[in-house]
């Protein structure tokens, strides 16, 4: 079963002058459409691989970090006192298909610190893990990290809403839509010139 969800476009709000040039690039794109996404696509034979990453980062904390880079898409879990961390990277060619808009790649290549990435999203493990509890009949999967409105104080966007489609056999899409909050950046605490094992 499919869910429909319409999002329409609001005000945006006037930014300050001393906003990040960065920033005001994107949010001028964004000011032309209603909403955008970045999209990834992946077959049945790479979800094995996608939830045993989501299980691994999972054992680190109780929430997910989904960060989209230029070629890159990080999976990021940080315990609650911020000491340590788990993370998996997978580069755009284990999808595919892995798109970010034009515009917000251009936007990417002017300012931009290479080490913090351009759309980001938090939600809970258990949800992630709950909606990929039974792959057996899923033939492909389709990600949207969907984003409204403006970069948030970090320089990133924090997507709203993040979809996904599960395409399993006998024609039938089960499509599951997690409304997000604001987001953290998640990096650990720590000090390696002060551990003995370095």
């Amino acid at each position: 079963m499919t869910y429909h969800h319409r999002i329409s476009k609001v005000g945006h709000p006037k930014w300050p002058d001393n906003y990040n040039p960065r920033g005001l690039a994107m949010a001028r794109f964004l000011d032309q459409c209603t909403t955008t996404e970045v999209r990834a696509v992946l077959v049945a034979e790479k979800l094995k691989t996608l939830v045993g990453g989501l299980q691994f980062v999972s054992k680190a904390g109780k929430e997910i970090s989904i960060e989209c880079y230029t070629d890159t898409l990080v999976l990021r879990a940080l315990n609650d006192s911020h000491s340590a961390s788990a993370e998996i990277t997978f580069t755009r060619l284990f999808f595919t298909e892995y798109t970010l808009p034009p515009d917000l790649r251009r936007c990417e290549l002017s300012t931009m610190d290479p080490s913090l990435p351009l759309v980001k999203c938090t939600t809970l493990a258990s949800t992630l893990l709950g909606i990929f509890k039974s792959t057996k009949n899923v033939i492909s999967v389709d990600i949207a990290l969907e984003l409204e409105g403006h970069p948030s104080n970090d320089d990133h966007f924090d997507a709203n809403v993040i979809v996904f489609q599960l395409h399993c056999d006998r024609m039938i899409t089960k499509t599951h839509r997690i409304r997000l909050t604001e987001s953290q950046t998640m990096r650990p605490v720590f000090n390696k010139a002060s551990s003995p094992s370095r």
